[in-house]
């Protein structure tokens, strides 16, 4: 339960034994950094989201609420928690968003926007704010379990979607149909999504198969062929030339 938030300016220097954290929040504690490098915490033992402005900052108590099957994201600089047991999006006010059907995963942590992409066992959900729900079915065998789910993602314009326990992907773009694909996976198999700036990938992290989401889920063998070259000694990089790397690496 323990959160360490260190700058990220300059040389990266951390040790867990002799660094002091921001806060103790106990066991079941999840955290996430959101755009504005706030780290907000939901701990289970005290009931409340917590927010960190930053390092060295105090612990602030920003909400009351009990939880204990949840997961917790960011969208742009909000909290968003999903709590599976009341089947409710918690928006950072403490307002809930009832859900159509059960979620199992909410986003990983995404830009800006007016809503939030659950995943459910078989189909995305896009959940306004306000509290309008759009429902994208997967057209696959519902998962039981949210470990066959693989949280979702909003990458630009894009919802991506996944479900190891039948191979499934989704795509839903605006002003687009859906699209969906079978994935070649195993049993055994276990699906997340990679994001690299505007370049995203299906890895399922049993076997270490990549499939290139944007390419028709063309397979990679291994990560080492999606992953950049470091800058050689001396040598600076900037966005464009690493993203232009990424992608010349995937061609």
């Amino acid at each position: 339960g323990a959160v360490w938030v260190i700058p990220t300016v300059g040389e990266l220097q951390f040790d867990r034994v002799t660094s002091v954290p921001s806060g103790e929040f106990g066991d079941g504690a999840q955290a996430v950094v959101a755009d504005d490098g706030a780290t907000w915490v939901v701990s289970v033992q005290d009931s409340a989201l917590m927010r960190v402005l930053g390092p060295g900052a105090v612990p602030e108590r920003m909400l009351d609420l009990t939880l204990d099957d949840f997961e917790l994201t960011a969208v742009g600089d909000q909290p968003v928690i999903l709590d599976r047991d009341a089947n409710e999006i918690v928006k950072a006010d403490g307002g809930r968003i009832a859900l159509p059907a059960p979620g199992m995963r909410i986003q990983q942590p995404g830009a800006a926007a007016d809503s939030v992409l659950v995943a459910t066992g078989d189909s995305l959900l896009r959940v306004g704010f306000g509290g309008q729900v759009e429902q994208f079915d997967g057209g696959a065998s519902t998962a039981n379990e949210p470990d066959a789910v693989a949280a979702p993602v909003v990458l630009g314009e894009c919802l991506h979607g996944a479900w190891s326990n039948s191979g499934r992907y989704l795509g839903v773009c605006d002003g687009e149909e859906p699209t969906t694909a079978d994935v070649p996976i195993s049993a055994a198999s276990e699906l997340v999504f990679r994001v690299n700036r505007n370049v995203i990938a299906l890895n399922d992290v049993v076997v270490g198969d990549v499939w290139l989401v944007s390419e028709n889920m063309r397979l990679v063998e291994n990560w080492d062929e999606v992953t950049p070259p470091d800058l050689e000694e001396g040598e600076e990089g900037d966005e464009t030339t690493s993203t232009q790397t990424f992608e010349d690496t995937l061609a």
